[in-house]
């Protein structure tokens, strides 16, 4: 039912990494625990953003398109 409140479907207290962790960071939560999206975290803890599985697999298309082939 779309009227039901978020907090009956979201995830309690889900994990989140820090806005300075690196990217390869990231990725090892999402692949070790099956996520594919995560919470982005400041200093306080508080959300500033997601980061999705999608996100990364686009910053690494990107790289590897930009990048010289031997």
């Amino acid at each position: 039912a779309l009227d039901r409140p978020v907090a009956e479907v979201m995830t309690p207290n889900p994990e989140t990494v820090h806005e300075d962790e690196t990217i390869a960071y990231a990725l090892h939560a999402m692949s070790v625990n099956g996520y594919r999206h995560l919470p982005v975290a400041d200093d306080a803890g508080q959300a500033v953003s997601i980061i999705s599985a999608r996100d990364i697999l686009r910053l690494l298309s990107r790289r590897f398109a930009t990048a010289e082939v031997n």
